[in-house]
């Protein structure tokens, strides 16, 4: 059975770039912009793993993660943002994300790290 991810990105072109890169990796996808409706998604859906962004509207990356660890403690999260500062990275580890990359990032690099945690995981 595929690994089942949900990323959350507000960027189009990002996040439909990665639901494709993974699709051809042999993933499940999906994708949803923002993190209101990516908590809905979380409680509908059995996740192997979450990569979320920072900034989206109507619920930021962190409000999302924090929300996420309401439901399952144990999901791996990847937090990934444009915008990083230490402030950002602290509370997301605080939270619970297992990794936390700066965009613009290499595919196949998050490839590698979205791998190895799903094989330690």
């Amino acid at each position: 059975m595929p690994y089942k991810l949900l990323i959350v990105e507000d960027d189009t072109e990002t996040l439909l770039g990665l639901k494709n890169y993974f699709e051809k990796k042999g993933f499940t996808v999906d994708i949803v912009d923002n993190g209101k409706d990516a908590y809905t998604m979380i409680q509908d859906n059995n996740y192997s793993l979450v990569i979320t962004d920072i900034n989206m509207p109507f619920m930021d990356g962190l409000n999302f993660l924090s929300k996420i660890r309401n439901i399952d403690e144990e999901i791996p999260v990847i937090v990934i943002t444009a915008f990083s500062n230490i402030d950002n990275l602290v509370l997301s580890f605080d939270l619970g994300a297992v990794d936390f990359i700066e965009k613009p990032f290499d595919p196949d690099d998050l490839l590698t790290k979205v791998r190895e945690i799903l094989n330690n995981h």
